[in-house]
């Protein structure tokens, strides 16, 4: 019996979430009928567990390895390095390093782009950014060359302004961040 869906639990994510968990390491195979069969328990259909699966090897984060006539996945390089910097992100959260800077990132997408505009606040969300208005997003840390693989993969690189610095005081800093984040939710967390 599925266990039911999460609001916004997406097929990707979950397989991204799993293999964090328990494929990491070098020619790590998970077999892709349990992926399936995993994501199903979500309440997710075949059709779509496969097609997350497709969708995860061609963003190069996971590759098919058949042994007879199963088909496993490893997780590529590009895999791993979203895995670490997953774990990276996660340990820093919440712990701002004013000495080492922030990273303010401003855009103008045009409509016709809007899917690289939605991959973009999703991909900086995971890096750890909070949108403090229209087309403006904030990080507590310097992900500079981050964001600026980020806009290049995306082809959106013309569309964006990209900044780095050091608030003056933490008072400063504090309020900045409440624009992007509900701090009173995260220092009950």
């Amino acid at each position: 019996m599925p266990l039911g869906t999460v609001d916004k639990l997406r097929p990707q994510g979950l397989v991204i979430t799993m293999l964090a968990l328990f494929a990491r390491g070098e020619e790590q195979r998970i077999w892709s009928g349990g992926l399936v069969r995993l994501l199903g328990e979500f309440g997710f259909s075949v059709g779509a567990a496969r097609v997350a699966l497709s969708r995860l090897v061609q963003r190069d984060l996971l590759r098919p390895a058949k042994e007879g006539r199963l088909v496993s996945y490893v997780v590529t390089p590009q895999g791993e390095h979203l895995l670490a910097e997953g774990d990276r992100r996660m340990v820093s959260f919440g712990r701002p390093d004013p000495s080492r800077g922030w990273t303010v990132l401003w855009h103008s997408i045009p409509e016709d782009q809007r899917l690289a505009r939605a991959s973009l606040a999703r991909r900086l969300r995971f890096l750890g950014f909070g949108p403090v208005g229209d087309g403006t997003w904030i990080s507590p840390h310097e992900r500079a060359v981050e964001v600026e693989r980020l806009l290049e993969d995306l082809g959106i690189g013309a569309h964006a302004e990209l900044l780095v610095g050091v608030p003056l005081r933490l008072a400063d800093a504090r309020s900045l961040l409440a624009r992007g984040w509900s701090l009173d939710d995260l220092d009950e967390r």
